[in-house]
């Protein structure tokens, strides 16, 4: 699962369409990074979002999920957590 993903934003990278052909490609890239507690470099992140996330801080809500900024260094990391579960509300 982990190196779906990865393929994923390694193709993104590499200059494919940033509007992804699968309507829940996504989703299920968002819900993959949050179920393995796969950690993210800005640009992985911005590769899987179709945007960038420069201008975000730690704690961020967007598409049903929180993004949690890091620092290794001078890298800024990203995990993901989901904010809305699969709960009745």
């Amino acid at each position: 699962q982990a190196t779906a993903l990865m393929a994923h934003l390694m193709a993104a990278a590499a200059g494919s369409s940033a509007t992804p052909t699968d309507p829940l490609q996504r989703a299920r890239g968002l819900a993959e990074a949050a179920d393995t507690e796969l950690v993210l470099t800005a640009n992985d992140l911005g590769a899987l979002l179709g945007q960038g996330v420069s201008g975000w801080v730690d704690g961020h809500e967007a598409y049903g999920y929180r993004f949690n900024k890091h620092h290794q260094g001078r890298q800024v990391l990203w995990t993901v957590e989901r904010a809305i579960t699969g709960g009745s509300d």
